[in-house]
């Protein structure tokens, strides 16, 4: 019986893990940023749970709580990777406002009657 619960135990410990994971990524807007895959990572981490709460399997609780830290680790690994991608483009578009000939160009198209904002 301790064996059994120290291996449930091993497997509630990853669990932990990957909650944190999620918590993390929902605090990085992953809900906003990545809808399809914040639905499916939190449909995985529930079912998981579940298994490692029910199941006396130690595979099968060891592979649920592998499972639910992956799907967790791929949804904060996307929430960050899709951040990044839009602070580049950020920074793009910064770099075309500061480029002095684009915007006189721009300014002088407004000033001969072109283009009204």
């Amino acid at each position: 019986m301790i064996k059994k619960n120290i291996k449930k135990s091993e497997a509630k410990a990853i669990i932990n893990i990957a909650l944190e994971n999620f918590k993390q990524a929902e605090i990085e807007g992953a809900e906003e940023i990545v809808p399809v895959t914040y639905r499916w990572a939190k449909d995985k981490i529930t079912k998981d749970k579940k298994i490692i709460l029910k199941s006396n399997s130690y595979e099968k609780t060891q592979a649920a709580a592998e499972d639910a830290n992956a799907a967790c680790a791929q949804l904060l690994s996307l929430v960050r990777e899709q951040t990044n991608l839009q602070k580049k483009d950020f920074g793009q578009m910064n770099e075309l406002f500061e480029d002095k000939e684009l915007t006189s160009s721009i300014d002088n198209l407004v000033n001969e009657g072109g283009i009204v904002s």
